[in-house]
Formats: structure tokens, sequence, C-alpha cells
């Protein structure tokens, strides 16, 4: 397909195009000719959706773009949403039936008379009964849930006649200004006083139910943290109030501090203790040594009851004054103690001096400094018993403490983690919440940033009719669509057409093409057809000279076939046998039934019989002829027309002494697989592939055969067609 093939396309269509452009244009001209006038009215909104107060982070400065698309597309869908606008619909019906005609202006008489036309008088009554709009509003919805297949419900809320329908409304046209936080709402309706109402309702039915999603997912998520917070508070109360009982039952003030002191204490105890049993050791042993030097016996180491009386009271002072020393911290009792201990030390060493004051060791030492010392010793040792005795006392209290409270730390620390655990926890839901709280105010802030900056107005003028445009659009249309449905089916036409396509589908050579022979064709071509189809003749004969130069003095045997039925097959064997003939040679054509046409024939023809001895054949001598002899004698061309080949059978021996093989194709029709199963067949039966002819061509699709067609030509046309085939000349202009 070629600008030179479109171009004739079109051209030979061009009647069929202007007359259906003239039929759809006056049809949309005669269906708008009562069409009423439109009315519109607009609103623009401020979203704050780009450039708004943001709570949760007040100092942003950068811009989601995807996310303020996406904050745009969600507002959009809301408003075109099935639900609201058939809310608006319902409320614009409230609002209606509660003002009545009015004064005109919102509701004009035709209006009103079209909804008593729609809802009967009772039913208005009913509908409207006593009350605001709200009450008048809730019983349209009841009514609408109530009788939903009525004819009435749906002249009223389904037709897109009816300004209460969500097909009217939904004519809405909703759009983003650029790329500013303003959304802008145009809508049209043949009264005026609608087209504001509509637009006033719609902006109050969005954003309350903008402000109900927003708000109602925000309440939900602030409403569960406010829940888990108090739950996590009451555990951390709970926890604490835990510690605090465990803390006063075990008398733990300060846990850390006490057993901090309790380390000190029990190392210092210990720390004495060790002094006291080298002191006690020391004591000893130097008592032993002044036990031995003294040599006394036990009546001199014995004293009286008076002296041993005393120190054992000592003793007795000794232990309580170390008992005191370790738990009392009354000094002045401590220090009349000893102030005792102090005064009967010093009676017990003056009567021990007055006993022994002249008593000699067995080595004849005086024993008075020995004594003195011996009674040192031996109170010492009583005096480090005496402390022994309580610092392990106070030893037993400390282990007792400690096996106490040990366990008592880590179940506190236990406790202390459960509460840190449940601290975080309370922390971070309080966090949360606290979040929460701001996005809900940022929500709010958003859906309550929904500002009217432009009301919907009374339009006072209807828009200019589109009524022209229509037209011209019906006629652009009807001479496109057309257009496009005879390039379309030229495009995907699947008709041989051309000798090429054929050559292409097929492999075998081609004889010729032969034009179709109809008068209104050449005429409306502008072509002489019989003048085209000697051409096209004088073009076969000559191919089949040049295919037959190699065979001289004999008949030569020529096969004339279709594939099936009309395909011109004996027109053309007509046409050949002709132009043979007016060459002088002796032509003829033997058919299996006469053809039938008008004009000379200067050929003979013979019928012969398709039964099976022609199938059976071996040679052309041996099919039987009527007439039985030619009138020509021996002739020079033998053209046998075979019936088609998809409705009778192959003579396959006479085949094999055929010359030259000519089949016939139609040039409209298409090419099938019986087609080409059956010229394998007869293929494999010759010698020879045979040669096509294409019959009933356009006089267009020849000229790749014949050339230049002539027929008669505009200047412009032949102008143009140059220009399509880039035929210039020398010097740059364009060839006469």
């Amino acid at each position: 397909m070629n600008a030179i093939h479109l171009l004739r396309l079109f051209n030979k269509n061009l009647k069929i195009f202007v007359l259906c452009s003239i039929l759809l244009g006056g049809l949309v001209y005669f269906l708008t000719i009562n069409s009423p006038s439109q009315y519109q009215s607009e609103t623009e909104i401020f979203t704050g959706l780009a450039s708004g107060v943001n709570v949760v982070d007040v100092e942003k400065t950068t811009v989601d773009y995807f996310s303020t698309a996406n904050a745009f597309d969600n507002l959009i869908n809301v408003i075109r949403s099935r639900q609201t606008l058939e809310e608006v619909g319902e409320r614009l019906l409230a609002e209606h039936l509660a003002l009545g005609l009015g004064d005109g202006k919102s509701l004009t008489a035709d209006s009103y008379a079209e909804l008593q036309e729609m809802l009967p008088p009772e039913e208005m009554d009913a509908l409207r009964g006593e009350g605001n709009i709200d009450s008048i509003y809730r019983r349209i919805q009841k009514y609408k849930v109530q009788y939903p297949t009525e004819d009435r419900t749906e002249r009223l809320f389904f037709s897109s006649q009816s300004p209460y329908s969500y097909q009217a409304i939904s004519g809405i046209d909703v759009y983003r200004v650029s790329n500013s936080d303003l959304i802008r709402i145009n809508y049209r309706w043949r009264d005026p006083g609608i087209c504001q109402q509509t637009l006033a309702i719609l902006n109050k039915v969005f954003t309350r139910k903008m402000s109900d999603i927003k708000l109602g997912q925000s309440n939900d998520v602030v409403e569960y943290f406010r829940q888990e917070t108090a739950s996590a508070f009451k555990e951390l109360q709970d926890a604490e109030e835990r510690l605090r009982v465990f803390d006063a039952e075990n008398s733990i003030m300060n846990h850390e501090e006490q057993t901090k002191s309790f380390v000190v204490l029990k190392e210092s105890v210990e720390s004495e203790y060790q002094k006291e049993l080298q002191a006690r050791s020391s004591a000893q042993a130097a008592l032993r040594k002044l036990e031995n030097n003294l040599s006394l016996n036990k009546e001199i180491l014995k004293f009286g009851s008076e002296i041993v009386q005393q120190k054992k009271k000592l003793a007795d002072l000794n232990s309580k004054i170390a008992s005191m020393e370790v738990y009392s911290q009354n000094r002045k009792e401590l220090d009349e103690l000893r102030m005792q201990a102090t005064e009967l030390k010093a009676q017990l060493e003056t009567e021990s001096l007055k006993r022994y004051q002249y008593s000699r060791t067995k080595e004849g030492v005086d024993v008075k400094d020995l004594l003195s010392e011996w009674l040192q010793q031996s109170l010492a040792v009583d005096e480090a018993n005496a402390r022994i005795e309580v610092i392990e006392k106070r030893k037993k209290y400390f282990n007792q403490v400690y096996e106490d409270f040990s366990p008592l730390g880590s179940k506190r620390n236990q406790m202390l983690r459960e509460i840190e655990i449940d601290e975080q926890n309370y922390l971070e839901l309080l966090h949360s919440m606290n979040q929460a709280i701001l996005k809900q105010k940022s929500e709010a802030l958003t859906s309550g940033g929904l500002v009217v900056t432009v009301p919907p107005y009374y339009p006072l003028s209807p828009l200019k009719s589109k009524r022209l445009m229509l037209v011209l659009a019906g006629l652009v249309l009807g001479f496109f669509l057309p257009l496009g449905i005879v390039f379309a089916a030229d495009f995907f036409d699947q008709s041989l057409r051309k000798a090429s396509r054929v050559e292409e589908l097929t492999g075998l050579s081609m004889l010729g093409v032969y034009p179709i022979i109809n008068s209104r064709i050449g005429k409306k071509e502008r072509v002489d057809l019989n003048a085209l189809a000697t051409r096209s003749i004088s073009m076969i004969v000559q191919n089949v000279q040049l295919a037959m130069k190699g065979i001289s003095e004999r008949t030569k045997y020529v096969v004339v076939f279709g594939t099936e039925p009309g395909e011109g097959a004996g027109r053309i064997s007509h046409e050949l046998a002709n132009e043979l003939a007016n060459q002088q040679e002796r032509v003829e054509i033997w058919r299996a039934k006469p053809f039938e046409i008008e004009g000379e024939r200067a050929y003979q023809e013979r019928i012969f019989r398709p039964d099976s001895r022609f199938y059976s054949a071996v040679d052309f001598s041996s099919i039987r002829l009527e007439p039985t002899s030619s009138s020509q004698g021996s002739p020079d061309w033998v053209l046998l027309n075979l019936p088609p080949l998809l409705e009778s059978r192959l003579p396959v021996k006479l085949l094999e002494k055929v010359d030259l093989s000519v089949v016939i194709f139609r040039a409209s029709r298409v090419l099938r697989k019986a087609d080409e199963n059956v010229l394998d067949v007869y293929l494999q039966s010759v010698e020879h592939p045979p040669m096509f002819v294409l019959n009933g061509c356009m006089p267009e699709d020849m000229e790749e055969v014949v050339g230049e067609i002539h027929k008669q030509r505009s200047g412009l046309r032949r102008f143009l067609k140059r220009v399509l085939r880039s035929e210039f000349s020398t010097t740059g202009g364009f060839g006469k």
C-alpha cells in the first residue's frame, strides 16, 4: 500500500465520504433543534493540602509531591463518589420540597413542573410533611428505600433527566487548579438555580464527609492509645505499690545504703574479732609464762574468796563494758562502768600485794612484780574472752541479717526491673498518644481547612450553544468514519488483486493480467476497458509464444483451467484463441461444454465428454470430440479447457503431453488452502509448472504489469501523481 494507492482509494470513494458527512451532520442538526439552554456555575475550594500548616512538624518546608497528589486524588474521589452525589441529590430534593416554587429563582417554573410530573402531589405532600429540611431529607431516604423499583423512583433518582439523580450530578467537572491548593468544581444544568444549589450542597456534603473520614480514623487511634496508656499507667502504679509494701514489710529505707553500711559494720566486727583473738592469745601466752616462772603451788595461786569474787565481779564489768562499747551509745553509763572496773582492779592489786609482798619464788626472786604482771595478764585474758564472746554474738547477728537480707536484694531488684519496664512501656505509649493527638489536630486543621474561596454563583445567562460545534463534529465524523472503514477494509483485504501478490503466494510465473469488463467501472475510472483488454491479451499471447518458441511444425497443446468455477478460464481461452487466429494461426478450443459469448469466433470450438475415457486418456488423439473432424485440418494450437480442479479429476496421463499450463485466478477472490493443495497435485502431474493469468483486475492494479494506464486526468491530479512518485525534472522543477 503506497501513497498513490491511498489517493486513488480516497478519490474512488469520495462521494460516499461526502454523502455520509452530510447525512450525519444533518442528523445532528435536526436532533439539536429543540435542545434546552445550558447554564453553568462553578466554585473554588482552598484545601491546604500542599502548603497548609502541619501540626506534627511545624517547621516542615519540603513538599512530598506524591503524597500531595495522593491527597488530592482522595479528595476528588470523595467528591465524585456515588454516595456523595446521591446524598447531594436527596438534599437538593429536600430543599425544593421545603421551598416549593418560591420566588422562581431557586427553582424555575419549568423545573417545578417537571418535579410535579415525576412526583405525584400526594406523595410530594407526604414527603414535605411538617418540619425542617433535615426531617424532609430523612423521609426522602426512607421513601427511596421503601420504593426502590417504582417507576417514579426510577424517574426521580436514576434518570439522567432528573436533577436529583446520580447520573445527572455525576456530570460535575472536578479538577485541581494547576499546582495550587485550590480545586475547582463546574456544573451545568438547564436551570440556573439548580446549578447554584447543587454546588452549594455539594460543598457542605463533601466537606463533612472528609472531616468524618479523617477525624474518625484519628479518633480511633487516639482512643486506642488513651486506653493503652491508662492501662500501662495502672500497671506502673501497681508495681510501685508492691515495691513500697515490700520495703515497708522488710524495713528497707534505702537498700543500697543499708547494704553498704551492713558490709562496713560486718567487716569492722570481723576486724575487731581478729584483734581480740590476737590479744587473748598474747595474754594467755604471757600468763602461762608467768605461771611457769612463779611455780607456785595450788595454795599460793588460789586467792581467797574475796579476791575471787572481786575478780569475777571485774570480769562481769569488763563483759558489760565490751557489750556497751558495741551496742550502746550511752557514754555516761559506759564511763561509770569503766570507773568501777578501774577501782576494782586497783583493789585487787592492793590485796594481792599485801598478801604476797614477802613471798618469793623458788629461785628466790621477788614475786611482787611478777604477781602484778600475772594479775594484769589474767585480767587481760578475762577481758579478751568477754569481748570475744560479745563479738561472736554480734557475728551471729550479722550472719542472720545477711541470710535474711540477701534474698531481699534480688527480689527487690526484680521488682525494680519490672517497674522500669512498665515505666518505659508507659512513656512509649504516652509518646505515641501525644503523636496521635498531634496528628488528629493536624487532620482537623486539614479537614477544617477546606475553605470555599469562591462560592457558587447564580448564572444569569446560558452558555453559548454548542449546536454548531456538534454539527461540525457530525460532519467531520461522518466523513472520516467511512474513510477509516474503507482504508481499514482495504488494508485487511486478503483478495489477490495484483499479479505480484499471486506470485508471492503461489510461486508461479506470471503470463499476464486481464481487466474487469464493466462499463460502469470504465466510466467511473475514465478508462477504455476494451482497449486495455486488447492490450492485455496481446501481452498474454506474446508471453505464450515466447514460452512455446522451442516447439515448431507440430500442434502445440495448452491447458487452460481454474481451481474453482467463475475464474474466467473460458473467457481467457476465447480471447487468447481469437488473438492467435488473427495472427494466421489455426486454433481449436476443446471444452467440456459450449462457451456462449457474443462476438466473432476466429477459432473452432470442439466439445469433449468428461468421462472415464477422457480422464484415462494417454494422448490427445484418444479424446472423443464433436465434431469428430476439424474443418481446418491439423491445428497449430489446441487450447484444452479443463473443468475446475476442485470439482473434477485430472487426466494425469494426458497432462504429461501438455506443452504449457495456464491457471486462471480471479482478482477478487482469496487463495485458500484447498487451492494450494490442488495446485500441488497438478504440479506433480505436469513436466513444466503452470503460468498464471490474473483475471478481472481493476485498472490501477494492472499498472505494475502493463505500465501506465491512459485515462483522463486533471492537471492537479497529474501534478499530485508526479509529486507522489517523486518524478522531478533535471532542472529542479516538475516535468510536463
